[in-house]
C-alpha cells in the first residue's frame, strides 16, 4: 500500500513493490471521472486525477498545504487579485478563484502548465484565472528550469538545468496584486527583488522558504515593503500589511 510516511516508502522502493504499491492504491482509491473533489473551508476545488502519480501529487498538495490553504480563503476578498508564483498544477490558483478574487498564476514548468490548464478548465475558471508561462525573478529574458521526474508524487522543478523558459519580473506583469503567493524552491530572494513595487501595495504575502534561503534576507524584503512577517513554520511566512497586522479582524 502506498504512505506519505518516507521511511516506508524507501522499503516498499528498496524492496522493488513501488509499481505494485501503487497499482493497489489507485485501483482502491481513484476517483470516478478521474477528478478529485476536495474541501478547502467551504469551497470545493476539483482537481484532475487521471492516474495514480497524478492522484497522489494532488492528495500530498493538498495536505501539505491545507493550513495555508484555509489562511488564503479568510484573507481573500472578492475584489482581490491574487498573484500566484509558482503556481504548479493549481492548488492555490483554483482555490483563491473559487474565492472570488481574480488570479494570475506563473508557472515555467511544462507538466506542471498541463495540469495546471486541465484543472482551470474543469472548474470552469478560465475568465478568472490568466496563466503566464515563465519564471519569476529579478530579471528579464530567459534561463534554464529543471523539471521533476514524471513519475515523481513531489512535482517541484527548480531554476537551474534542464530546458529553457522565459523569465521576467513580477513587476512588469502589469498587475497590482493584492495578496500573494511565492513557492519558487530557492529562488525566493530573486522574486521579491522582482516585485519591489507590487510589494508596496499588498495587503498579504506568503512565502514559502527553501533550503539554502536565509530567512533573515525574505524578512527584510517584506519589511522593506511595509510588511509585518510572522514564521509560521515548517519554513513558511505570512506577512500582514503593517496597517492590518496590528488589528485582530484583519484575517476573518
Amino acid at each position: 500500500m502506498q504512505t506519505y510516511n518516507p521511511a516506508i516508502n524507501s522499503v516498499i522502493s528498496s524492496l522493488g513493490l513501488r509499481n505494485a504499491a501503487r497499482h493497489i492504491y489507485w485501483l482502491l482509491c481513484r476517483p470516478r471521472n478521474g477528478v478529485i473533489k476536495a474541501k478547502v473551508h467551504n469551497r470545493s476545488p476539483l482537481f484532475a486525477a487521471r492516474d495514480v502519480v497524478e492522484l497522489r501529487t494532488v492528495e500530498l498538495a493538498l495536505r501539505s498545504e491545507r493550513n495555508w490553504l484555509t489562511l488564503l480563503c479568510r484573507a481573500l476578498r472578492p475584489d482581490d487579485l491574487f498573484l500566484d508564483v509558482g503556481a504548479n498544477l493549481g492548488i492555490f490558483s483554483v482555490t483563491a478563484a473559487l474565492c472570488g478574487a481574480k488570479v494570475v498564476a506563473c508557472e515555467p514548468g511544462r507538466t506542471a502548465l498541463e495540469r495546471l490548464r486541465r484543472n482551470v478548465a474543469i472548474n470552469a475558471l478560465s475568465d478568472k484565472v490568466k496563466i503566464v508561462e515563465a519564471a519569476l525573478s529579478n530579471r528579464t529574458g530567459n534561463c534554464t528550469f529543471t523539471e521533476p521526474s514524471a513519475d515523481s508524487v513531489i512535482q517541484t522543478g527548480h531554476i537551474g538545468g534542464g530546458t529553457e523558459v522565459h523569465m521576467l519580473r513580477g513587476d512588469d506583469l502589469g498587475i497590482s496584486p493584492t495578496v500573494i503567493k511565492i513557492d519558487v524552491e530557492g529562488h525566493e530572494i530573486e522574486v521579491l527583488d522582482g516585485l519591489k513595487d507590487s510589494l508596496r501595495g499588498v495587503r498579504m504575502c506568503l512565502v514559502e522558504r527553501h533550503a539554502g534561503v536565509a530567512q533573515a534576507d525574505i524578512l527584510q524584503c517584506l519589511t522593506t515593503a511595509g510588511l509585518v512577517p510572522e514564521d509560521a513554520g515548517d519554513g513558511r511566512i505570512s506577512a500582514l500589511r503593517t496597517s492590518l497586522a496590528a488589528s485582530p479582524t484583519a484575517i476573518r
